[in-house]
């Protein structure tokens, strides 16, 4: 007689981000998110099971600029930079 071996498994995440805009020319993100994973931990509802990703980055629309106004090879150039 074959024995089943049977395990719950659970996977959780939360994301949360946000994007604040200045002046039509300069945007701000921020976001964090949280991950844990059953199979990893004994006990996923512990505190210390959880990793944390950061993620900040930020952009500039140059099409905004008056030196821009007449671009007609690219029209919405944004120049944008961002960290993990």
């Amino acid at each position: 007689m074959a024995n089943d071996y049977r395990a719950e498994r659970r996977i959780e995440g939360y994301f949360l981000q946000q994007t604040f805009g200045l002046g039509q020319r300069v945007y701000l993100t921020g976001a964090i998110r949280f991950d844990a994973a059953s199979p990893f931990y004994d006990n996923i509802n512990q505190d210390r099971n959880w990793q944390r990703y950061l993620k900040a980055s930020g952009s500039y629309q140059l099409s905004e600029e008056k030196f821009w106004k007449d671009g007609r090879l690219v029209r919405h150039p944004r120049r944008r930079t961002g960290s993990c």
